[in-house]
C-alpha cells in the first residue's frame, strides 16, 4: 500500500485505483506485496516534498513495466513539474533507454539500457551533491555530474509525472527515499532484498523516509 514503513509517517495519498498486488520481485520482503498501477489515472501523492534542491539523496526501487508503449512513463517524480522543477526516473521508449533526468536547465541520463516488459528493476539513483550514481540491479551504470537546484516545492509523486501525466503502467515495490547517497555496497545489499540496518548518531539517521 502508500503507507510508509519508516516511522517518519511520510504517507501516500492515493488517486485513481491503484491496486495490491502478490507479484513481487524474486527477493526476502516482509510485506509480500507491490502495488500496480493502471497508466491511465493512478498515482500516489506524499504531502510535501520528499527530496529538496542541492541536497544529497537516493531514490531507490523496484519497478516492472507492464507495457513500454508510450514514450516517457514515470514511476517516480519530485518536484512541480516537467520543465522548471522535477527529478524523475522514467524509461522513454523513442531511444530504448532507462532515463533518470533533472528536468529545467540541465539533465542526466545513462543511454544504452534496455528493458523488457513484465520484468522486475531494481533501479537507484544517487546525487552526493553534485555527482548522479545511477544503478539497476545493483549494478552501476553511470554517473553525470551537474547540480540540483532548481525544485523546492511541490510533492513526491509515484506512479505519474507531479501533473498527473506521463502515467506509469505497471507496479512499484519497495521505494525508498533515503537523505544521503547511498553507497555502491549499500545499493548491491538493497538490490539483493537484504535491507540496511539504521544507525543514529546522536543527530542523525540512515534510516529512509
Amino acid at each position: 500500500d502508500a503507507c510508509d514503513s519508516s516511522g517518519d509517517s511520510n504517507h501516500g495519498t492515493e488517486s485513481g485505483t491503484p491496486t495490491i498486488s502478490t507479484d513481487v520481485p524474486t527477493t526476502s520482503f516482509t510485506n509480500a506485496r507491490s502495488l500496480s498501477f493502471d497508466g491511465s489515472d493512478d498515482y500516489v501523492n506524499t504531502a510535501s516534498l520528499l527530496i529538496t534542491a542541492a541536497n544529497p539523496f537516493t531514490i531507490a526501487g523496484w519497478v516492472k513495466y507492464s507495457s513500454l508503449s508510450a514514450d516517457y512513463d514515470i514511476p517516480i517524480w519530485n518536484g512541480s513539474d516537467s520543465t522548471t522543477a522535477g527529478f524523475g526516473t522514467c524509461y522513454r521508449k523513442p531511444s530504448s533507454r532507462v532515463l533518470y533526468s533533472g528536468w529545467g536547465s540541465s539533465t542526466a541520463e545513462v543511454t544504452g539500457l534496455t528493458s523488457a516488459e513484465d520484468t522486475w528493476y531494481f533501479c537507484a539513483s544517487t546525487y552526493d551533491g553534485s555527482t548522479h550514481s545511477f544503478y539497476i540491479n545493483g549494478n552501476l551504470q553511470g554517473t553525470a555530474s551537474y547540480a540540483l537546484s532548481n525544485f523546492n516545492a511541490g510533492v513526491t509523486t509515484f506512479g505519474a509525472l507531479a501533473t498527473t501525466s506521463h502515467s506509469f503502467p505497471g507496479k512499484l515495490d519497495d521505494v525508498r527515499i533515503y537523505n544521503r547517497a547511498l553507497g555502491a555496497s549499500e545499493i548491491s545489499e538493497l538490490a539483493a532484498g537484504r535491507h540496511i540496518p539504521a544507525y543514529w548518531n546522536g543527530t542523525n539517521s540512515n534510516y529512509e523516509s
